[in-house]
């Protein structure tokens, strides 16, 4: 008996599916593969962030530019910790609405 079958009769596998049909991963490496494809995705968001700050100063348009530093600060979260790109916006955004105004000592 394969070490694939044995693994699939045990439920120890998923299916996963590949270019060539199926290839059999566990439950480990399909999370390390979905980290990595996490940490992908978040190095692509900074270099399309950084474009995008780059766009916005080179067009004098602000809002542009804080777009983009925003992208990639969300890309540096994503990638530093694997999260899922809904999870590292989730996040950016709870810091910045508990930090909107951490200036104003008056609030705290």
């Amino acid at each position: 008996m394969a070490l694939a079958e044995w693994l699939r009769r045990n439920g120890i596998s998923n299916r996963r599916a590949g270019q060539d049909g199926f290839i059999d991963v566990t439950y480990g490496q399909q999370q390390e593969i979905d980290m990595n494809r996490d940490r992908f995705e978040g190095n692509w968001k900074q270099v399309s962030g950084n474009v995008k700050e780059k766009w916005g100063r080179r067009t004098n348009d602000p809002q542009r530019e804080l777009a983009g530093r925003r992208d990639q600060l969300a890309g540096r979260i994503q990638e530093g910790y694997g999260t899922s790109n809904e999870e590292a916006a989730r996040q950016l955004k709870d810091f910045l609405d508990h930090n909107r105004n951490w200036w104003n000592v008056s609030n705290r």
